[in-house]
């Protein structure tokens, strides 16, 4: 399935509603929703691959913008279940998504250097530097790596997330069950960022249960426990 913006003369995003449907086995991007806009309900996406060719990617669902229409995605999600993929479960990257009701697990780390992993990811792009937002509610994340779910150039809200058990990576780096970051490892800057987050359970985090890296963010009605560091 591929949801893709192709014609830049036109303004509005290509629309689709994906229900009720299975996902198994597919390379790169499993579902990939890329200029577009979709309502994506009840689906299982399972089993995403590596790119032969240099093992990168691996994803269960990316939202993304169109290099070919300069649009970035909007996307509501309810009901996902997201499960055995590679880098990051649900990538929101330069677009709009809320994420409703779902579960991301089982996220491995690149199969080409062995970083990331993470469960929900917002972030920036880092070529046009456009941010990310949206909100995520009624969703646990479990067995993941790096970070269960992080906010790197975005403003997002969520409430009433269960976060269990964020992995280090291989190399022992990360393993934050929330993290919000201004700062990005690639490109020099600052990218203000910011996470509301209201009545989430975070435990067994590697690293830290919640880490802000320069970013704002508001916690509250929260539960910390069995993390190595709670809040950072």
């Amino acid at each position: 399935v591929r949801i893709f913006g192709v014609d830049g003369s036109q303004p509005q995003r290509p629309y689709a509603e994906i229900r009720a449907s299975t996902i198994d086995g597919a390379y790169l991007v499993a579902l990939p929703v890329v200029g577009g806009e979709a309502l994506i309900e009840s689906p299982i996406v399972r089993d995403a691959e590596p790119r032969a060719t240099d093992q990168l990617f691996g994803r269960p669902i990316s939202l993304e913008p169109s290099d070919l229409t300069g649009l970035g995605s909007s996307a509501t999600l309810r009901g996902v279940l997201a499960e055995r993929g590679h880098e990051v479960g649900i990538h929101v990257l330069a677009s709009e998504a809320d994420i409703e009701a779902s579960w991301v697990r089982d996220i491995e780390p690149r199969a080409a250097d062995q970083t990331f992993g993470a469960g929900i990811a917002y972030t920036l792009d880092i070529f046009s530097q456009v941010t990310a937002s949206g909100h995520a509610s009624q969703t646990v994340i479990e067995n993941v790596h790096a970070a269960a779910f992080a906010v790197a150039g975005g403003t997002v809200t969520a409430s009433d997330l269960q976060v269990e058990d964020a992995l280090a990576q291989p190399s022992g780096d990360f393993g934050d069950g929330i993290i919000v970051s201004s700062y990005l490892l690639l490109i020099p800057g600052i990218f203000p960022s910011s996470l509301e987050l209201e009545r989430a359970s975070v435990s067994n985090s590697n690293r830290a249960g919640i880490a802000s890296f320069g970013a704002d963010i508001f916690v509250g009605s929260s539960l910390l426990d069995c993390n190595t560091i709670q809040l950072d």
